[in-house]
């Protein structure tokens, strides 16, 4: 079996990722794991922003202004997270991604060159209905990873 040097935790804020972050870093504690946090910025909001700055005209916040506004609460959203469940002080690196969250966390799996990934069953934005035991985004890392998947069903 190959040693796990690399975890990768995907954060989506949702009710799920506080626990998700503990088992992670309980893990990663054992293991001597470094820990991976990624959050991905899904396209659809990007396109609903450039959608919303056609629309309204020169008011509106500019697709770059809100990607990057996006890209900072989300840093700093990780931070927060991570202090109010005790682990502020957590060894990590933080990834920031922009598009559709399961190519994206493939994606990182192969570019950071991660050896387990440990994500919440269910997200933000499961409402599919064939996806019933675990969030589409799940469901396709899951099919698709190339390494271990640990799944995080925790409240």
């Amino acid at each position: 079996m190959k040693d796990i040097k690399k975890i990768l935790v995907g954060i989506d804020f949702s009710t799920q990722s506080k626990p998700t972050f503990l088992y992670a870093s309980s893990l990663a504690g054992k293991t001597g794991a470094k820990m991976i946090v990624l959050s991905v910025i899904n396209q659809r909001d990007i396109d609903a922003a450039s959608v919303y700055s056609r629309l309204v005209g020169k008011t509106a916040i500019s697709v770059e202004n809100f990607t990057k506004q996006e890209i900072e609460r989300r840093k700093t959203g990780v931070d927060r997270v991570l202090k109010e469940i005790g682990l502020a002080d957590i060894e990590r690196k933080t990834v920031i991604k922009v598009g559709h969250p399961y190519e994206e966390i493939l994606k990182a799996i192969k570019e950071l060159d991660v050896d387990l990934v440990v994500m919440g069953t269910r997200g933000e934005t499961t409402h599919d209905k064939y996806s019933i035991l675990t969030g589409s985004v799940a469901e396709r890392v899951f099919k698709h990873s190339p390494v271990p998947v640990l799944s995080f069903r925790g409240e």
